[in-house]
């Protein structure tokens, strides 16, 4: 299997939908949406996704690296928004269920943060869960990547 192949379904253009749970990031739940590209990068090796989401709160810019490290035998991710939010994440591949299981890198000590990446035929989802030891809500946010639409 060539491991790359799983990340061709987060190739196109979508429309976005989000919905962020309080957390200590936002106290009140919010929707957002927005649009994103994805594109293979740097001859055949990266996927690139580029998008912007706009709520009442404002808009946010976003970019994420995908890759697979052949000698570590891992799936590598790297995340950057506007908010000047950076994460690093090693990931593995369950091919039964077209997801992506994401451990970020450096993540404060007493807390876990999950990302999962579904991929299906109609586009693909994003479910980011970070909770403190003590149970306190870090990060709660659902992405929906959905066909962009023509016109």
């Amino acid at each position: 299997m060539d491991e790359l192949k799983v990340l061709s379904g987060l190739v196109g253009k979508w429309r976005t939908y989000s919905f962020h749970g309080p957390s200590t990031a936002n106290e009140a739940e919010y929707v957002s949406h927005g649009r994103a590209r994805g594109e293979w990068t740097l001859d055949g090796q990266f996927i690139r996704v580029v998008g912007r989401s706009s709520s009442g709160a404002g808009q946010v810019n976003f970019e994420s690296l995908m890759t697979y490290d052949k000698e570590r035998r891992i799936y590598r991710r790297w995340y950057f928004n506007s908010d000047g939010l950076v994460t690093e994440a090693t990931g593995t591949w369950d091919a039964l269920t077209t997801t992506m299981d994401w451990s970020i890198i450096g993540v404060p000590p007493n807390s876990a943060v999950s990302v999962k990446i579904a991929i299906n035929d109609d586009g693909f989802t994003t479910n980011v869960l970070g909770k403190s030891d003590a149970g306190t809500v870090l990060a709660d946010q659902s992405w929906t990547f959905l066909p962009k639409l023509s016109k």
